[in-house]
């Protein structure tokens, strides 16, 4: 008996899944575009220049466990340092919460976007000493460019920067992501609006906001730009350790800052695992991502029909 329900419960749920699905489907075909797009297109002449103007520094970080990893110089005031991680310690899993750190350790399969082993508890944490770095800075006049090392590594993203600052719309509290991976795109993209249409050296990019909490799966840590602000509002709530870091950046992005995508991926990925990740850690996740895509389902403020209102974050005023 107790079988027949459970079996019961779980159709009863595919099949409202099933409905929210179509009717999601349904909107985005009927739906209008939530923002008008400004096309800037690149000047004719334009060059690769050993050195980009920028009106903010450019610094680059590569998170690795690769001791030989070098430096990679993208142009005369831009090079990518790696940044040595950590592994999972005694110390690191203390400050995971204890309910997150029970779960996974048994074997349970986590809440959502909770960690599922230690390579993802190393991941974020190895994130967030950079952001640790980035928030002490002193003032203000650096954006951080994190990239994971299983990246590919260009100049290209940054001329992409440059377009960017040209544009105006980041002044401060941004987290701007270079390379985004959606699971669901046929849920549509209610949760971003786009904002500006672009070039940089002949090839197009589309930015674009996020301006609701994320119905679908929006996942990649591998690539993102972020402020000394965006850096400290991202501090204020990663402790007790709890969630992916590519997830964490998306809730926090709506909550806190102001989170872009780059649409056309920026930095392209070399498709072998990260020296973080072990083929465990990939298959493991996987069932944590439909368990994240269910919720997210249920959870979300996202509109089917009307164009959300802009989110208006808020904003980490610097230290006096």
């Amino acid at each position: 008996m107790m079988q027949v329900k459970s079996r019961l419960r779980f159709f009863i749920l595919l099949g409202v899944v099933v409905l929210y699905c179509c009717a999601s489907y349904m909107a985005m075909v009927l739906s209008v575009k939530i923002n008008s797009t400004q096309v800037r297109v690149q000047s004719a002449d334009d060059t690769a220049a050993d050195t980009v103007q920028q009106s903010k520094r450019l610094r680059c970080f590569i998170i690795t466990m690769d001791a030989s990893l070098r430096a990679v110089r993208l142009a005369n005031n831009v090079t990518c340092h790696p940044f040595m991680g950590e592994r999972t310690t005694a110390y690191i899993l203390s400050l995971v919460d204890a309910e997150v750190l029970a779960n996974f350790q048994r074997g349970a399969w986590a809440r959502g976007a909770h960690f599922t082993n230690n390579n993802s508890v190393s991941i974020a944490y190895n994130h967030m000493q950079i952001w640790r770095k980035l928030a002490q800075e002193t003032d203000g006049s650096e954006d951080f460019l994190i990239l994971e090392d299983d990246a590919i590594v260009t100049n290209q993203v940054v001329y992409v920067y440059d377009e960017l600052q040209k544009s105006g719309l980041f002044r401060h509290n941004y987290i701007v992501k270079v390379a985004n991976h959606y699971r669901s795109r046929w849920l549509g993209n209610y949760e971003l609006a786009s904002l500006d249409r672009f070039s940089a050296r002949n090839t197009q990019y589309v930015l674009k906001k996020c301006v609701c909490k994320t119905r679908q799966n929006l996942f990649g840590a591998g690539a993102y730009v972020l402020d000394r602000r965006a850096a400290r509002a991202l501090l204020t709530e990663f402790f007790p350790m709890r969630t992916h870091v590519d997830t964490y950046l998306h809730y926090m992005g709506y909550k806190h800052s102001n989170l872009f995508v780059v649409e056309n991926d920026v930095i392209q990925f070399s498709g072998r695992l990260s020296t973080h990740f072990s083929q465990e850690e990939r298959v493991n996740r996987r069932p944590t991502e439909f368990k994240e895509q269910l919720m997210n389902f249920f959870s979300s403020d996202c509109t089917l029909f009307a164009p959300p209102s802009i989110h208006v974050p808020k904003v980490y005023e610097d230290d006096q």
